[in-house]
């Protein structure tokens, strides 16, 4: 991220004016629909059920760690916007904190419920839409919202860390079935095994 940051500098790039002329190509000039997904309302929400979902399954520490997790990489993108200094109109753009934030959000709600198919599938695309909101309406660059995925990661990371070992398996959410009869049944002789 810190590689990406000086990189970019403090202005657009050639790489970031011809992604916002593909993403315009793709979603039309002015898709605001998608701000919807990275709107603070829906963050705000979502972060609440998960802390809730890990109160529920009696697991206080990691409902700290979800609590915590989107506000630290707030905290840690707007640290950073100051250090680079890059510039998307009168505002500090990199890397995205919108983007940071939504995606610290459903992380740790993947965290607190348990690593579901559907879930992560639900998450992922709530994510992309969220994540390229702000550079599909010209809001940021694209390659501040790649500077915010690489913030993200490592703040999740952190988080799981955090979280502890038992935080990331399936398991954790659902107990597993315990299957019937695996065992021989005692007292009978070996040889009617």
């Amino acid at each position: 991220m810190v590689v990406l940051g000086l990189t970019v500098g403090t202005g657009s790039t050639a790489f970031d004016d011809w992604a916002l002329r593909v993403m315009h190509r793709v979603f039309g000039p002015h898709p605001d629909w998608m701000l919807y997904f990275s709107w603070v309302v829906p963050m705000v929400l979502t972060l609440a059920v998960a802390v809730v979902i890990a109160l529920v399954r009696r697991r206080p520490r990691l409902a700290v760690v979800v609590a915590l997790c989107p506000l630290v990489s707030v905290m840690t993108s707007r640290a950073l916007k100051q250090l680079f200094g890059r510039f998307k109109d009168d505002d500090l753009a990199y890397p995205s904190g919108h983007t940071t934030v939504v995606l610290t959000v459903l992380a740790m709600l993947v965290l607190a419920a348990g690593a579901s198919l559907w879930l992560v599938l639900l998450t992922s695309v709530w994510a992309v839409i969220g994540g390229l909101s702000m550079a599909t309406n010209n809001l940021h660059y694209l390659t501040d919202n790649v500077g915010s995925v690489l913030l993200a990661s490592s703040t999740i990371c952190l988080a799981i860390l955090a979280a502890g070992p038992q935080a990331v398996s399936r398991a954790a959410a659902r107990p597993a079935a315990r299957p019937e009869n695996t065992h021989p049944p005692r007292n009978v002789p070996s040889s009617d095994r």
